[in-house]
């Protein structure tokens, strides 16, 4: 079975590379290796297209060692084995057909949502056991869970036994891996998937201080924080649009930011900052902005990992998905008992309180002044102003209502901000606010302790509970 498979592999590579433009040496040397593949596999001369294959390649040895060779008559015959590989490979699926059984419980509750389309699934095998023809060109498979005792004549009539929860076990850890490896665009998906449900009824969109600064649960409604590091206006948008369009129940979204919030874009940030539009929003928008990025970036996934049979089986996509929407119900939100504040805060596992206070106002000067190089970038505050500007036209129309947050940060870092960004930042949303209605809520004027920061502009998860009562009660 595993030769049959990686059979049809081979074929489909053929078939791809046939396809290209190749040098007469390289046609030759194709005309060759394919010449092989069909005097080995004498086993599929029975399907019709195989022998049509065989033809061909006679026709083709036989011209090129005549004397009325030429490069483009032969160019001719070559261009027809693309199209007669496509066929083969279709022919040998419909006749190796791969039956596929299932004998226990399947307590994830996932086996037919996993299976590939490819296959032929017949349920339960003690149903169907009478059913198997081992004298046929089919492969019968079977998927067997721990809970169950292995048939002794299982071996004798399957030619692939496939160990349901041990497997399980082992793709959800791969799972869990591939997930945290771009955990950011993981999270992403599956928070749009859990918003588009009507009963969501509120979402928060916005950058790390949105994401740090809002527990959904302190909120007591149905609400999804949609919220990332270096979220920008314009993929804030972007997102909202994505979730309201499908979901007319949305009667709230919460836009976090900050002073220079309207300052900054993502797409025109430095290499470290704009491979999250390569990594996260350009996979699920197919949209890079400002940003010239042509898309070629491959995301890992199952297919790196798993073998041919398990891709023939399954569908990998499907699969993936799967695993990935529990790891994301597991977790909840985007803060975990793995995924910290604490983790992800900017001093790293060092306490905001640990620091002496001269530490404290250096750190928040750095800290302020990788802010404070945006201010010159006024032709971006222009351009968001007119996003948020229809950001906020565009809730008004549905009725939901916009709350826009500025959110609180230390003495430490506020003493070195640029003044004019704050200047700017009340001049814009005094400006929308005469043009459109909408709630403001300016939390850098409350009082906040120490203990509320992680770090010197992001809420611990306490401070995140405070704002979400301000919210929740404003």
């Amino acid at each position: 079975m595993e030769k049959h498979i990686r059979n049809l592999e081979l074929i489909n590579q053929m078939r791809i590379i046939s396809d290209q433009e190749a040098t007469e040496s390289e046609m030759f040397s194709f005309i060759n290796i394919l010449a092989d593949f069909i005097e080995e596999n004498q086993q599929y001369s029975w399907i019709t297209n195989f022998n049509v294959v065989a033809d061909i390649l006679v026709d083709a040895i036989t011209f090129c060692n005549s004397s009325n060779y030429e490069l483009s008559s032969f160019k001719v015959l070559f261009n027809k084995i693309p199209s007669l590989l496509t066929k083969l490979i279709d022919d040998i699926e419909k006749n190796y057909c791969i039956n596929v059984y299932f004998e226990g419980k399947d307590k994830y509750g996932a086996i037919k949502t996993i299976l590939s389309d490819r296959i032929n699934y017949l349920g339960d095998f003690r149903t169907n056991i009478n059913s198997i023809d081992r004298n046929t060109p089919e492969f019968n498979v079977l998927i067997i869970s721990e809970e169950t005792s292995r048939p002794d004549e299982i071996d004798t009539i399957f030619d692939k036994v496939i160990n349901y929860d041990k497997w399980m076990n082992d793709l959800y850890i791969l799972a869990e891996h591939l997930y945290e490896l771009n955990y950011d665009y993981h999270y992403l998906c599956n928070a749009i998937d859990e918003a588009k449900k009507p009963s969501t009824e509120a979402i928060i969109v916005g950058s790390s201080y949105a994401m740090f600064g809002v527990d959904e649960a302190a909120l007591n409604k149905n609400s999804v924080n949609l919220s990332l590091p270096s979220q920008d206006l314009y993929y804030s948008f972007k997102i909202a649009k994505e979730v309201i369009n499908a979901n007319r129940n949305v009667k709230e979204c919460y836009i976090g930011t900050g002073y220079w919030t309207f300052h900054f874009d993502l797409s025109k940030s430095l290499k470290s900052e704009v491979s999250r539009i390569e990594n996260v929003y350009y996979p699920i928008f197919n949209d890079s902005n400002h940003y010239v990025y042509s898309g070629k970036k491959k995301l890992q996934d199952f297919n790196d990992y798993t073998d041919s049979l398990i891709k023939k089986i399954f569908n990998i996509e499907s699969m993936f998905q799967w695993f990935s929407k529990v790891i994301f119900h597991d977790n909840k939100t985007y803060f975990n008992n793995k995924i910290t504040r604490q983790k992800y805060s900017l001093l790293g596992s060092c306490q905001l309180g640990s620091i002496n206070e001269e530490s404290k106002f250096i750190i928040g000067q750095k800290r302020a002044e990788t802010h404070n190089k945006l201010i010159k970038y006024s032709t971006t505050r222009v351009e968001h102003e007119n996003t948020m500007y229809e950001f906020l036209l565009y809730l008004v129309k549905r009725k939901i209502e916009p709350i826009v947050i500025n959110f609180p940060t230390t003495p430490y870092y506020n003493k070195y901000l640029n003044q004019d960004f704050i200047t700017e930042y009340y001049s814009v949303i005094n400006n929308l606010k005469s043009k459109l209605t909408f709630t403001f809520l300016d939390l850098n004027n409350k009082e906040f302790t120490e203990e509320d920061f992680t770090d010197m502009d992001h809420m611990s998860e306490l401070g995140a509970w405070k704002v979400s009562h301000l919210l929740k009660h404003r």
